[in-house]
């Protein structure tokens, strides 16, 4: 019997290593190329998030199998890249409160239509807190907000969740 493989590799800890930052639709010139400098002037919304509420990422993309008559059967045409999701946040005890995170974030998604970019950056050995630098692997969306839910019972009559 063969011994097991052994891994290569060090398993880094996600928790506090996520970071995510959102700013309104102007808040970056190229969504191909942001520059650090764009990303640290976004608001970091790590403390107004609920990591249970957060369901943001990529999907696949949609795929359509309608080929015409002349086409192979196995004809397939993919759509555009899918990304979103829903991001739950805390409600604030302070709205129009600039010093407090919870009241940011509600000013920045209280509306839906409303055009954000959101950056998430996940590393192992990067605190969120760490600045963004050039170099940092980061996937930036530009999203708009088009739902919101609320929770009217409970622990969760504390949070609203957003879709994406």
């Amino acid at each position: 019997m063969a011994a097991p493989a052994k891994l290569d590799f060090e398993k880094l800890p996600a928790d506090q290593n996520i970071k995510i930052a959102m700013g309104p639709a102007n808040a970056i010139a190229n969504v191909n190329a942001p520059t650090a400098a764009e990303l640290n002037a976004m608001f970091v919304a790590n403390a107004a998030i609920s990591m249970s509420e957060f369901d943001f990422g990529i999907q696949p993309s949609e795929t359509s199998n309608d080929p015409t008559m002349a086409d192979k059967s196995t004809y397939t045409v993919f759509g555009a890249a899918a990304y979103g999701g829903s991001i739950g946040f805390n409600y604030p005890k302070k709205y129009r409160d600039m010093s407090n995170d919870l009241s940011k974030a509600y000013d920045l998604t209280q509306h839906p239509g409303t055009l954000l970019f959101v950056a998430i950056r996940i590393d192992g050995e990067k605190h969120y807190d760490t600045p963004f630098a050039d170099g940092d692997f980061v996937h930036v969306f530009l999203v708009m907000t088009d739902s919101e839910a609320n929770m009217l019972t409970g622990a969760d009559s504390l949070k609203r969740t957003i879709g994406m």
